[in-house]
Order: structure tokens, then sequence, then C-alpha cells
């Protein structure tokens, strides 16, 4: 059974095997119990969808998975600061040869938290940082991307204990972010270098216990397992590069500001490192913005559309493509529009819209549940109506597909994304 142990500050550098350089007062590790999944959060909706067993509502893959369970939480007091750190691998690392993104476009995230407050009462704010040193509190950097999350679950009445799983979701919005690999593109083998971090922080917090789960132990799942590019079947995993070790940095002067651990394998105490998952995909020079829900699928994920090239019409090199669609010759065709909406139709949502709405007459056929199809604005190479579009306008394309595995009205929508047209 793990003892649960105080938190020890140590030396700023991060090694396991690093004396301890001093001992401060602050909270025990707790349980965290009972651990409820809350599902998936989207912002542009406001709403929520449940998880599925085994399959998470999301298009993109398992890029940093930390969510081995401890069965513990850190209590943290209003505003206190928590910073951890992760590795996301390049082609550049010799022991992964399945890592093969050098930047990551971040489109999800899931947290872990315990709180004593009801629902609306606390919030919650997480940052993410391209590089950051482990434990360097005294040098971080500006956020890659900042979240302030008021609309979390909590306990059922204020003082009672409540432990969540939330999936942040970001189709739709604009708060897709991107990190590169080993936070500089190449592999250094130095965590200084490599890491990515991150910043978990409550406040509001004042009707009893609160604060971040602790995650991921390699005595208890590998490091990278459940990701990508290393057994993504992995049930869980140990967040690539989390170290046994954080930062912490308390504005009321309780604790010391500096690296922290509660004590290492030795003491039998859990592994000091928090419950992160990053969900996302290789950023590949797609352009646009992404707008408007998309649904699951029979796939078991939501259809997402993607746009390459440009908007200029003298270049005439625009190429659509969207993922996670039906293995189905002439799955569906592509759609556009000058004019946005979020109509309810078959499966989905029609955000390509009237009034203005073309079809790409093309039948496309998925490869490996990707359809592509290049876009011409003339009409003249494929034979088909020019797209009606105006420079100096924004227009909205979209996918549409045939699904008789999904039930329901046996069709569906991807996602939509909107371009800039120019000469």
């Amino acid at each position: 059974m793990i003892r649960p142990y105080w938190l020890r500050l140590v030396c700023p550098v991060v090694l396991l095997a690093t004396p301890l350089a001093a001992q401060s007062t602050a909270p025990r590790p707790a349980p965290a119990t009972p651990v409820r999944d809350a599902g998936t959060y989207h912002p542009a909706t406001g709403s929520w969808t449940r998880s599925r067993a085994g399959q998470w509502n999301l298009g993109s893959a398992v890029v940093f998975n930390n969510d081995t369970q401890a069965g513990y939480y850190m209590p943290v007091t209003d505003g206190l600061e928590v910073f951890d750190e992760g590795r996301l691998p390049g082609p550049t690392d010799p022991g992964l040869p399945g890592a093969t993104c050098s930047d990551y476009r971040i489109d999800s995230f899931q947290i872990g938290y315990c709180v004593s407050d009801t629902s609306g009462a606390f919030a919650a704010s997480v940052r993410f940082y391209g590089n950051l040193a482990p434990c360097d509190v005294a040098n971080v950097p500006t956020p890659a991307a900042a979240f302030d999350l008021g609309s979390l679950p909590g306990a059922p009445a204020p003082g009672t204990l409540a432990c969540w799983i939330v999936t942040i979701d970001f189709a739709g919005t604009t708060d897709e972010f991107v990190i590169a690999a080993e936070a500089d593109g190449a592999y250094d083998a130095d965590p200084i270098l490599d890491s990515f971090g991150w910043r978990f922080a409550m406040t509001g917090i004042a009707s009893g216990p609160a604060g971040p789960m602790i995650s991921g132990d390699p005595a208890g799942a590998p490091e990278g397992d459940g990701t990508y590019y290393q057994n993504p079947a992995a049930a869980s995993g140990t967040g690539l590069g989390a170290q046994d070790s954080f930062g912490l940095v308390d504005g009321t002067g309780a604790l010391t500001s500096g690296c922290y651990s509660f004590g290492g394998y030795g003491s039998g105490a859990p592994f000091s490192s928090f419950r992160l998952r990053l969900y996302g995909a290789c950023d590949d020079g797609a352009f646009g913005t992404s707008y408007c829900v998309t649904t699951v699928n029979s796939t078991g994920f939501a259809a997402r559309i993607k746009a390459h090239g440009s908007g200029s019409i003298a270049a005439n090199d625009l190429v659509l493509s969207a993922d996670n669609v039906p293995m189905i010759p002439g799955v569906g065709i592509f759609i556009a529009s000058p004019s946005q909406n979020q109509i309810p139709l078959f499966n989905g949502f029609l955000c390509a819209s009237p009034p203005g709405l073309q079809r790409i007459v093309e039948i496309t056929s998925p490869v490996n549940g990707v359809v592509t199809q290049a876009i011409d604005y003339t009409g003249v190479s494929t034979g088909t109506q020019p797209l009606n579009v105006m420079v100096g306008q924004p227009h909205n394309f979209q996918f549409w597909y045939r699904d008789p595995l999904g039930g329901g009205s046996s069709a569906s929508f991807s996602d939509a994304v909107t371009i800039d047209i120019t000469p």
C-alpha cells in the first residue's frame, strides 16, 4: 500500500538521486476517492458528452499520457501553482522510431482533480509551455496556451470531497496550439532542453481540500505507453519524460517556492507527477480556422476537415482532406459556402450552410479513413461548376459522408474550416 509522505523541498536540479536540501511543512497526499469520469467538455457549445468505454470522443491520438492512477491527490491552498513536465518525442529520438511528428497540434487535454466545493464556486487554470526546464519555477516562460476553466464539476455539497477526470475538447474553437517535439524539434537527451511544461492552479476553494490528482509511475506503467508512438492500446501510462518531482509556487509565502518531491520510491510514496493527457496530431501545414461541432461516427472517432495549400485564386492549389471517415467507396462529398451556421442535420451538424451552399460533386473514397480532394476554383480542370468565391471574403468547407453503421440517419458531417480567399 502506498504511504503518503510529507512533501519535501529538494534541490532544483532534477535528478532522482539528488539529496534533500531542506524539509518544508506541506500538505500530505490524500486519498482520491471516489474518482469519476465527467466526460468531455466542449467550450464551443458549453456542452458535455460522456466518454465511451475504451474510446474517447475525440478525433485525434493520445500524444502524452500520464494517467496511471496513484490513488492520491495533492491538497493545495487557494491559488497555489504546481508545475510539471513531460516530453513529446520527435523523429530524431533513436529510441522511439514510431514518433514521427516534428510539431504537435494539441486539440484536447485531460486533467484530474479533487474538490470540496460545488460546481461554479471554484475555478481551475491550466497553462502550457513549449519549453520548461523541470522544476525551474524562477524562469517560467510565456505560456503557449492558457485556459481558465470555471464550468468544471464539483462536489455534491460544500465540504464533501469529489474527484473528477475531465477532458476539454477544442473542436469549434480557435484554442488549438502547437508544441514542438523535444521542445525545439531536436532530441538532446537532456530534460532541460527537451521538456514541455504545464501549470495547474485552483481558486475559490473555500469549502475544504482540493487539488490535482497524482498520477504516473514507471514502476506501474511504462513511460509513453498509451500514446500513438508507443503501445497505443495500453490502458494507462506514465508520461514520457515525467520526473519524480515538481515545481511549486505559493504566493502567500506559506511554502517556499521551488522543487518538491513526495519522497520517491525508497519511501513507498507516490510518484510526484500529476495527471495529464494530451490529444493531438502532427501539425502538417494545414491552414484556416476550424469551427463548428462534429460528432462521433461508426469509426469511434469524429471526422475532422483540414485545408492545405492556400486560398489564392491564382495559385489554385487548395486541397481538402477529412479523416476518421467510414471505409466506404464513394463515401461522401465536400461542400462549400460563404455562409456559416450550425444546423442539426442527419447525425451531425451542417456548418457550411445556405445561402450559397455548393456541392463539390466529385465522389471521394477513403484511404486509411482519409479522403482527399483537390479544389479547382475555376472548374476547368475538373469539369465542375466553379466555386462561387469572392476575393477578400472567407469561404467555408465541410465534408458530408454516409455512415450506414452509425445508426440514426446513416449520414453525418465533419467539422468545418473557414479560409480567406485571396487574388
